[in-house]
């Protein structure tokens, strides 16, 4: 029932897409000492929500179509900004994205949390 509505399709997409991101800045936090290693991001949400969200052919099986959020953001790379032995990852740059992203994961939630009551309260519960 709920995935049917555009505002708990787009609460879950912005959650995974959290996500996503946290584990690309987790491993590039893991990789900050390794000569060569490149920064990896993926787009802001409102792009790919941009580029997924709009109407089109509807889904008829598992498999056909693949549209939405079973496809995953392509990761980009940074490649300004090159320490000398080649690394771009930067731990205060990576820092302030997870603390974006963990602000962007809890305003999903709150979304979801919020049409959650809407619907209670329109049901009277």
């Amino acid at each position: 029932m709920f995935d049917t509505l555009d505002v708990f399709r787009m609460a879950h997409g912005m959650a995974a897409h959290a996500g996503r991101r946290q584990a690309l800045i987790a491993g590039n936090i893991a990789r900050v000492d390794m000569p060569g290693e490149v920064a990896r991001d993926i787009a802001p949400f409102s792009e790919v929500w941009d580029a997924t969200s709009r109407p089109g052919p509807s889904r008829t099986r598992a498999g056909h179509l693949v549209t939405g959020w079973s496809r995953s953001p392509d990761v980009m790379t940074e490649t300004s900004n090159a320490d000398p032995n080649g690394n771009t990852i930067s731990v205060e740059t990576e820092m302030v994205k997870s603390s974006e992203t963990r602000q962007q994961h809890e305003i999903a939630l709150a979304i979801y949390r919020n049409a959650l009551n809407v619907i209670r309260h329109g049901l009277g519960r």
